[in-house]
């Protein structure tokens, strides 16, 4: 089959591919029309999906970043107040307004680790919290916790988590701004506008890990 051909095929099939196969679709017609040497590679595979014998199979959002931060008990017996008052530290309003109903809800301690992932294109919560682990809620203190001991001092790095406080889930988020040399912690509404792409995820990991 010539390019014109098959790029003319794509192009057909394309308008019918669902959303989350958009991307996919996209990168591989791009590929052909500027004679990428990966385009022969998929030649075949090409003709199937087209024939309806194969699937494209979205690329993942998330990617693992290797970070493997196990939780110490003291992170548990956090004291908040003297947590706003550190110089590194800026909360705004609504993390503090988190901070209150969460020590009304009082979670209880418990032993994981907490993993870090990077979000590779933009993407909403629901898809996002869908690649990581069922468990993957943390609570408060652990977010806060793992912020001050492993996140990455970058301006523009924002660190997302979804917290559980009082059996809702919760977004939170924490970036560094160097001009002040501050960690600013955030409250942010879940499904809210989409995250961009190099957000790093942290979530309770309880996958296990290579010896």
């Amino acid at each position: 089959m010539s390019k014109n051909a098959t790029l003319g095929m794509i192009v057909k099939a394309a308008v019918s591919v669902p959303d989350q196969y958009g991307e996919v679709a996209a990168k591989l017609l791009s590929w052909l029309a500027h004679d990428h040497p990966q385009a022969a590679e998929h030649h075949q595979q090409l003709d199937d999906f087209l024939a309806g014998h194969a699937q494209i199979v979205p690329l993942p959002l998330l990617s693992d970043e290797g970070l493997h931060l196990v939780v110490p008990s003291e992170a548990y017996s956090i004291d908040w107040d003297a947590f706003q008052r550190r110089p590194d530290v800026y909360c705004y309003d609504g993390f503090k307004a988190l901070i209150q109903k969460d020590q009304v809800a009082k979670p209880a301690e418990r032993s994981i680790a907490i993993g870090r992932v990077n979000l590779q294109r933009g993407a909403n919560d629901t898809l996002i919290r869908r690649e990581l682990p069922a468990d993957h809620p943390l609570q408060l203190q652990e977010f806060a916790w793992a912020i001050l001991s492993g996140g990455a001092k970058q301006d523009g790095r924002w660190n997302v988590g979804y917290v559980l406080i009082g059996g809702r889930v919760c977004v939170v988020d924490a970036y560094w701004f160097s001009d002040d040399g501050q960690w600013r912690f955030r409250d942010w509404g879940l499904d809210g506008p989409e995250w961009r792409a190099g957000r790093h995820v942290l979530f309770s990991d309880s996958r296990p890990q290579a010896v």
